[in-house]
């Protein structure tokens, strides 16, 4: 078998839109699935510094910077001409069950950027229900 999508489920962690300021997205629980990626999709950029950012916790109380050990390559940070326009997809090593991201907007944009995250949950237990 070739395809693979019945064996993902994927999560909107911080919805696609142009964003002028800090946004957090909500909370994953990752509880059934062994392996996590985050896949960041960044459109035109017009100004600002946009820093994609993920966090953890055990118990969807207590957050924490995930640690950059823990990702198989760092999160991007859009703040130029030629950063914008592109997918970055970034494992999640750690074992927290619960995930979180967020844009952290610098620099007072006029415009900014759009971003957006979508959390890939894989390795499930029982078959993921699309």
């Amino acid at each position: 078998m070739r395809e693979h999508a019945s064996s993902i489920k994927p999560v909107v962690a911080l919805s696609p839109a142009v964003r002028a300021a800090s946004a957090m997205g909500g909370s994953i629980d990752r509880l059934g699935f062994e392996k996590l990626s985050f896949l960041v999709t960044t459109g035109d950029w017009t100004n600002g510094s946009h820093a994609v950012v993920a966090e953890e916790s055990a118990d969807n109380a207590n957050w924490t910077a995930v640690p950059a050990a823990s990702l198989t390559k760092a999160l991007p940070t859009v703040d130029a001409a030629g950063k914008g326009n592109a997918s970055t997809l970034v494992g999640y090593l750690g074992d927290a069950r619960y995930v979180r991201v967020k844009a952290n907007v610098s620099g007072s944009p006029a415009t900014g950027a759009v971003v957006g995250v979508v959390v890939l949950l894989a390795g499930a237990r029982a078959k993921p229900v699309q």
